[in-house]
């Protein structure tokens, strides 16, 4: 199946409409719709054919990972130095995490929270921030 993107007005839709019942009507065997009409134009190279465009996902749809990988480069900071100002045990570690195969622990999500300036919350890691509120030293290191 192909899509076909046509940008019309209302007035183009009804002209569309009208010419297919028309033509439906001149040859009752015919059923003729938009679409075939569309297809017409498209191979009189009056109009194009093309899939939806995909647009990149939004910020809130892209997982925490992948944001914090393109966090992390834009900043130009290297995964080890990273992991560093986190008190992450390793480099390896923070690569999980923007690869999606690994999820850090509380206390790990609460200083990459803290190091991006809230850009990737906790609770974007699946905690909840009424787990902060119970631990005293989460609050204290906000």
């Amino acid at each position: 199946m192909s899509w076909i993107t046509i940008h019309l007005d209302d007035a183009v839709i009804a002209a569309l409409d009208a010419q297919a019942a028309e033509i439906t009507s001149k040859y009752p065997s015919l059923r003729v719709s938009r679409d075939d009409i569309a297809r017409s134009l498209i191979a009189r190279g009056l109009a194009t054919d093309s899939k939806p465009a995909t647009a990149p996902a939004p910020a809130a749809l892209q997982s925490a990972g992948s944001r914090l990988r393109e966090l992390r480069t834009a900043e130009r900071v290297s995964l080890k130095r990273f992991a560093e100002q986190c008190g992450a045990s390793s480099a390896a570690t923070i690569s999980a995490i923007e690869r999606d195969t690994g999820a850090p622990g509380f206390k790990l999500a609460l200083a990459i929270e803290k190091r991006t300036s809230g850009a990737i919350k906790v609770e974007d890691f699946g905690f909840d921030r009424a787990t902060a509120r119970r631990i005293p030293q989460a609050e204290a290191s906000r």
